[in-house]
């Protein structure tokens, strides 16, 4: 679902395709693609070629402001198997917060990441998981 925001001067909408440039990009500046990879809410991943259908993302990301106007994020993603799965989500969502702090200027309040499976680097194979791990950002005002 899109991020939109009304102002005095009309709407700004963000689409998911915004979005998952952002995870790319927070995947990339942290040093984490050959070990995380987008994925829908049923464990598959998004898309190997980086082609991603509007349907698999509206269902796989979603984005909200909260009450004091800072985003909620939230996204699924495949972890390869034999990495902390904490240190690692951790580290992704500091590079997002870092990267949406520098695009709008506010850190998120939080960003929930939901681990889908695991995928073994060897046969390529994913094993499904389910586990969510939501990391908060201190207050700001």
């Amino acid at each position: 679902m899109p991020l939109v925001k009304k102002n005095a001067y009309g709407t700004i909408s963000l689409s998911e395709k915004v979005m998952v440039t952002g995870i790319l990009s927070a995947i990339e500046n942290s040093g984490l693609s050959e070990d995380v990879w987008l994925a829908t809410k049923r464990g598959r991943l998004l898309a190997e070629d980086k082609y991603f259908s509007n349907a698999e993302m509206r269902n796989s990301i979603s984005a909200e402001f909260d009450e004091r106007e800072r985003i909620r994020l939230s996204f699924c993603v495949i972890v390869r198997f034999g990495v902390p799965i904490g240190k690692t989500v951790e580290t992704l969502c500091d590079s997002l917060a870092k990267l949406i702090e520098e695009r709008i200027g506010r850190l998120p309040s939080s960003i929930k990441v939901t681990v889908t499976g695991t995928r073994s680097s060897k046969t390529d194979k994913t094993v499904r998981r389910n586990m969510e791990l939501e990391i908060p950002y201190g207050s700001e005002d």
